[in-house]
C-alpha cells in the first residue's frame, strides 16, 4: 500500500499538450512574443527537460520547422503570445539547443 501511495504522489500529471504538439487548438511552433498582460498562454520554466511539457528551441535567424521551435519577435504579428508565471501555468517549457518537441 505504501508503494502505491508513493507512486501516486510522485507521478507527474498528464501532459496538457497533445502528442501532435497542439494546446487548445494551436500548434506550439511559430512566431512568438513575450508579453506581461493577456498572453495566449501562461507558461512556467521547468528546471529539467524531463519535467517539462514542451522542449522549446528559441530561434533568431531561422524559421520554425517543428513543434517547439519558437521564433521570438519583438513586434509584429505573432502566431501566439506567452507570459511567464511561477504557478498556475497552462504548460511548462524547457529551453533546448536541439530536439524540441513534446515530452
Amino acid at each position: 500500500m505504501l508503494v502505491g501511495l508513493f507512486l501516486l504522489c510522485s507521478s507527474r500529471s498528464a501532459n496538457p499538450i497533445s502528442p501532435d504538439g497542439t494546446y487548445k487548438g494551436r500548434k506550439l511552433m511559430g512566431r512568438v512574443m513575450w508579453v506581461e498582460h493577456a498572453p495566449t498562454f501562461w507558461v512556467s520554466v521547468a528546471r529539467h527537460p524531463l519535467t517539462a511539457d514542451l522542449r522549446v528551441r528559441v530561434l533568431v535567424h531561422h524559421k520554425p520547422q517543428q513543434i517547439g521551435d519558437w521564433q521570438v519577435i519583438p513586434a509584429g504579428k505573432p502566431d501566439f503570445t506567452v507570459g511567464f508565471v511561477d504557478g498556475g501555468a497552462d504548460f511548462s517549457i524547457y529551453v533546448v539547443d536541439r530536439d524540441p518537441g513534446v515530452n
